[in-house]
């Protein structure tokens, strides 16, 4: 089986001193519970499908201009 590694390694501090991105996410996950593999993929798996749509929606207004 041939599998494309989706995540690459991250720079926290650096992602935190953008825009406190990383914390910010820790944090959350810490006091909503999310701690299982499972609910961080759906977690994720969200964030993918909105991005795409949100996406589709840029596309469709760039092609409007």
């Amino acid at each position: 089986m041939n599998y494309k590694k989706q995540y690459a390694e991250r720079d926290a501090i650096a992602l935190d001193r953008a825009g406190g991105y990383y914390l910010r996410h820790v944090y959350a996950m810490t006091k909503e519970g999310l701690h299982g593999k499972s609910d961080i993929a759906a977690e994720l798996a969200f964030r993918d499908m909105e991005i795409d749509r949100l996406k589709a929606e840029v596309a469709n207004l760039k092609a409007k201009q």
